[in-house]
């Protein structure tokens, strides 16, 4: 599958694993140059493929904290020709983990802030640990979600 020539610098996918390991994926014409910032540090470059996909792993770990990603599409010449920039917020497992359980014995209910490349499932998976209990999730969020396979970064559930 080719993606068109006019295809846009896309950024879809923002993961993290609970080391702190960063992947992002995304999409922009087929054989574009890209580079990829994290607080305006440069972490590397990448290549799109014939399809006009891409994904990056910088080999550094991002600290648990508010983060800017920064994606830059550029032209033959190595200028930006487009350019993503995407708030970040890393939050420490352990730390999630220990507020849902404070807030459930205090009867209060938990929070979560959805962030770029979240899903119910991983959601479900790091606050409940398993992601099938995503249904919990949806079922207390029904107002805010219409459909479980497409939530949005600042939703809070």
């Amino acid at each position: 599958l080719q993606a068109p020539a006019t295809a846009r610098l896309a950024l879809d996918l923002v993961d993290y694993g609970a080391e702190g390991d960063l992947r992002m994926a995304g999409s922009a014409p087929p054989g574009t140059a890209l580079r990829f910032y994290v607080d305006g540090r440069h972490m590397g470059d990448a290549q799109t493929d014939a399809a006009g996909r891409w994904s990056f792993t910088p080999g550094d770990r991002l600290a648990p904290g508010r983060h800017l990603l920064r994606v830059d599409q550029l032209d033959a010449q190595g200028r930006v020709v487009a350019r993503i920039e995407q708030p970040f917020l890393r939050e420490a497992p352990p730390v999630i983990a220990a507020a849902i359980a404070a807030q459930a014995e205090a009867g209060a209910a938990a929070r979560h802030v959805v962030q770029p490349g979240n899903t119910l499932w991983r959601i479900a998976r790091a606050n409940y640990g398993r992601g099938a209990r995503f249904t919990l999730i949806f079922a207390a969020n029904r107002d805010q979600i219409r459909d479980p396979n497409r939530i949005y970064p600042g939703q809070v559930f």
